[in-house]
């Protein structure tokens, strides 16, 4: 069967059957080459630069408390500062934050790699 005969449920299906092999296969996945590289040979500087012109360049959308930032109320500062945390305790929290940023960006591989997929089906509508 040629590709350009499948119908968009098919496409959809397939990029379905796809999306679970590789969520299947995440535990033997490694990063693509071109992430790799880039990680590999980009200076601390430059990586640091690039992570600002991001935070930029990144589109902001409302949602309320879902899509804001929180702050510390400013009446418990006070009371805040009097406190003292166990190590471990702060420590165990920083882990955890990683690991939902280390989701985040396996999310964001999946969809850099799902790019040509999409790509390659909006120039065959097109046609």
């Amino acid at each position: 069967m040629d590709i350009n005969e499948l119908s968009t449920q098919q496409i959809q299906e397939l990029l379905e059957l796809a999306r679970r092999v590789r969520i299947q296969e995440e535990d033997d996945t490694e990063l693509p080459e071109a992430i790799f590289e880039d990680l590999e040979t980009t200076s601390k500087t430059t990586m640091e630069k690039n992570l600002k012109r991001f935070t930029k360049d990144i589109r902001s959308y409302s949602g309320g408390k879902w899509t804001q930032s929180g702050a510390i109320n400013k009446e418990f500062i006070p009371e805040l500062k009097k406190r003292s945390m166990d190590v471990h305790t702060a420590i165990q929290a920083r882990y955890k934050d990683a690991d939902k940023l280390r989701q985040a960006g396996r999310a964001a591989t999946e969809i850099y790699e799902d790019l040509p997929i999409y790509h390659q089906q909006r120039d065959r509508i097109r046609r």
